[in-house]
């Protein structure tokens, strides 16, 4: 049910790939402040494992269920909503599974460096 499960049998939560290397996020956008991911993961497909470095802030672009693997915590199961902000704080490693029946579709905002050179 799961493709990315068969692609890389080396991946895993101790093991995981950089965002730059997970096949679902492709960059969009960067400079000093923000890097912007564009991210889809179609329906009963899983992101691979991979490391979230920056905090950064989710803005999801439709309805969907989604499994969140997190490593050091339970799993999280729900829907994602259309227009819904979320903020993580880094560093992480996760996957998610789309358990829905349409793809998602967010912009995974990195938050490099804040305007007048104040840390994050």
């Amino acid at each position: 049910m799961f493709p990315a499960l068969s692609q890389s049998r080396s991946n895993s939560a101790q093991n995981p790939v950089e965002i730059s290397g997970e096949p679902r996020h492709h960059p969009k956008f960067e400079n000093e402040y923000v890097r912007i991911w564009d991210v889809t993961v179609p329906a009963g497909d899983v992101t691979l494992w991979h490391a979230h470095r920056n905090d950064n802030v989710v803005v999801s672009f439709g309805d969907v269920k989604l499994r969140i693997e997190t490593l050091g915590r339970d799993p999280v199961e729900g829907p994602w909503k259309f227009g819904e902000v979320r903020f993580s704080k880094a560093t992480y490693v996760h996957r998610a599974m789309n358990v829905g029946t349409t793809a998602f579709r967010n912009f995974t905002i990195e938050l490099l460096k804040a305007p007048g050179g104040a840390n994050l």
